[in-house]
């Protein structure tokens, strides 16, 4: 007679192992990112802005392609910004391998960080890879020629030339191709403009990289693409009614400025370059560089000349184009005492912006209008000859004390001081010592302490948003 079978001893073990295993293997797909999305969203704006900000995050949460957090606060000196959603997509293949392995080190094929709904209405330069785009605009040199105006926020843009803009997007993409990274960025300000700027780098790797990119080495292409989405017009005609001269005569100061300031670091560009540019800043649309890197080292400490040199390229308009090409010359310095002006006040004080001659010699502006048209916030008007124009402003606030002042935070003002020249800038807002101003200056921007002693009082720009 057969024996019974006996039922095997760690049946029972072995199922209930199965469905531990696979409970656990649940737990780490959803916990791992989880835990890891505040770190993630964390290095991505770090990636994105750098060092040195704050970051008040709500709400990280893994999702199936990526991580996404809202109501980013970006607390930065003298001010903030908020970004409504934050996503950083790797796919879901990308996340499926960094959650299994209890790392999100693992290379993906592509990481894209998206910022949506951004408020920045103080204009900090959160898209700045050059030193040369608007931080609402997006648009290359944007206030240059402009009198006094360094850069535009959102509020002014709208204020000021009446463009209907919209909260912006900035996109950064990171790929890998052979033996190099590519870092594409793109800054959409709808009602404005979109620049984008694609950097490809010899790859240097990392032990501890962020899903697995590499380090940036020597850069050896760059693409940029900027996009006019009517901003130059408006400024153009914002401009010229500000510095009391015809739209045409304020694109000459325009590249004048632009020219001064590629002197002051010892580099002159083409005519020709300068010809394709001028047709962008003039009518608008989409102008693209690409460029290849031409020379390996450009030594210690090289001037805008030197560096400029080192790449070439193309420079494009429709069908229009040209070389990129500069030279270096001898750097043209800045006076002395003009640490807080814009490279159109450097030209006036020296007696250098470009003359089209007489208002009867000049027929029209560069849109086509009559001489002393222009056009604010859609509606044309006849104003007086270029060198009589009235503006029509409300007569300036004086602001005694910083009391008087601090409510005005991120506003444009001119504070007088005792025994100084006047500053122009905008209020960042108290320090130790007195309070914290933003100033233009040639090429860039700088943040200066006003000290109490030094306050005689302020102006308030009141049509300056």
């Amino acid at each position: 007679m057969a024996s019974p079978k006996k039922k095997p001893a760690n049946t029972d073990k072995t199922n209930w192992g199965r469905i531990l295993g696979a409970v656990g293997t649940i737990a780490v797909f959803i916990g791992v990112p989880f835990l890891t999305a505040q770190d993630v969203i964390d290095r991505a704006l770090v990636y994105t802005f750098g060092v040195g900000n704050e970051y008040d995050v709500r709400g990280p949460r893994p999702t199936f392609t990526g991580f996404q957090a809202n109501d980013v606060n970006m607390n930065l000196d003298g001010g903030s910004v908020l970004i409504k959603r934050v996503s950083v997509e790797t796919g879901f293949v990308g996340m499926v391998k960094n959650a299994f392995t209890l790392s999100m080190n693992k290379p993906v094929e592509k990481v894209s960080i998206i910022y949506e709904d951004i408020r920045n209405p103080e204009g900090f330069a959160l898209f700045d890879p050059i030193g040369a785009f608007g931080p609402s605009s997006a648009s290359l040199f944007e206030a240059a020629g402009c009198g006094d105006n360094g850069y535009w926020s959102e509020s002014e843009l709208a204020s000021s030339m009446g463009l209907s803009t919209s909260p912006g997007t900035i996109k950064v993409e990171f790929s890998t191709e052979g033996n190099s990274v590519i870092n594409s960025t793109s800054f959409s300000a709808p009602g404005a403009g979109t620049a984008t700027f694609i950097v490809t780098a010899a790859a240097i790797e990392t032990r501890n990289s962020f899903f697995g990119i590499p380090e940036f080495g020597a850069v050896s292409k760059i693409g940029m693409t900027v996009s006019d989405d009517g901003f130059v017009k408006a400024r153009n005609n914002y401009c010229a009614q500000l510095t009391k001269v015809s739209v045409e005569q304020f694109i000459e100061n325009h590249i004048a400025s632009i020219k001064r300031m590629l002197l002051a670091g010892g580099a002159k560009s083409s005519d020709e370059l300068l010809a394709v540019y001028r047709e962008f800043a003039t009518n608008g649309g989409s102008l693209e560089i690409d460029l290849d890197r031409a020379r390996v080292s450009v030594g210690n400490n090289p001037s805008i000349g030197e560096m400029l040199i080192g790449f070439k390229g193309e420079v494009r308009l429709g069908e229009q184009k040209a070389a990129y090409a500069f030279e270096t010359v001898p750097a043209m310095d800045w006076p002395a005492d003009s640490r807080d002006k814009t490279a159109y006040q450097v030209l006036l004080a020296e007696n250098s912006l470009p003359s089209l001659g007489t208002v009867g010699e000049v027929s029209a502006n560069a849109d086509g209008s009559e001489v002393g048209t222009v056009v604010v916030q859609g509606k044309a008007e006849l104003l007086l000859m270029p060198s009589i124009i009235a503006i029509n402003r409300t007569d300036p606030e004086y602001l005694n004390s910083f009391g008087a002042i601090l409510p005005y935070k991120g506003r444009r003002l001119r504070f007088e001081r005792n025994g100084k020249p006047s500053i122009d800038g905008y209020l960042i807002g108290p320090s130790k010592g007195g309070i914290r101003i933003r100033v233009p200056q040639p090429g860039g921007y700088a943040e200066i302490e006003l000290p109490t002693k030094d306050f005689k009082r302020a102006i308030l720009f009141p049509n300056r948003g």
